[in-house]
């Protein structure tokens, strides 16, 4: 994924689990290309998803999004300004 991107696309993530499953994400893969997450910037729970802002090995931020109920994960945004989106 290179610029921006606001449209929400399904993506493979590859989590710790710890005390609950898809506790936070480590990996992803990019059109089969694996990102290393390098750093969770911030992290937040809505009533149907976790949410991560993450800083990626690719030098992009990116929004994941874990939806509980469907079991599936999403990626909303990624750009290389600052985390704090």
């Amino acid at each position: 994924m290179t610029g921006m991107s606001t449209q929400k696309k399904s993506v493979r993530v590859e989590c710790y689990a710890g005390a609950r499953a898809e506790e936070y994400p480590w990996r992803f893969y990019d059109e089969q290309c694996p990102v290393e997450v390098s750093r969770i910037v911030k992290r937040w729970q809505t009533p149907d998803c976790r949410c991560f802002r993450i800083l990626a090995d690719d030098g992009f931020y990116y929004t994941l999004e874990y939806e509980q109920l469907a079991d599936q994960w999403k990626i909303t945004t990624a750009d290389k300004q600052s985390g704090s989106r």
